[in-house]
């Protein structure tokens, strides 16, 4: 791991998803040693153990700021692909995610009066 990651504390969110991260390049750095031929079915090994883990896998890393974090809760094993060049092995996973609901916004000037929002009439 990084020193950022050793730095941070366990319990702390920030540190599950550098974590989350990291383990995920540690795992496109492995295919790297991993022969050409073999990488695909390594890949589902690699991606069904990190499934199986009881720890919780981390967010969503690319969503805009503005919408909430949405959980990661699954990482779908045989949809993964390593693609073949020479020095490296460029990894693709796809992410199963929980998009949270978000509350709408009522537009300016339209929000309910304390009377509808206990279930009475508006006048």
């Amino acid at each position: 791991r990084g020193l950022l990651v050793d730095a941070l504390e366990p319990g702390d969110g920030f540190y599950r998803q550098m974590a989350f991260v990291a383990t995920l390049t540690d795992l496109a750095d492995r295919m790297r040693y991993v022969e050409p031929a073999d990488r695909a079915a390594q890949l589902r090994v690699e991606l069904s153990a990190l499934n199986r883990s009881k720890r919780r896998l981390g967010f969503f890393p690319m969503q805009p700021l503005h919408r909430a974090l949405s959980p990661v809760v699954r990482i779908p094993a045989g949809e993964g692909y390593v693609f073949k060049t020479k020095a490296r092995a460029p990894t693709l996973v796809l992410f199963e995610v929980l998009h949270p609901v978000q509350p709408q916004a009522q537009p300016k000037g339209k929000e309910p009066s304390a009377r509808a929002a206990r279930g009475g009439k508006e006048k």
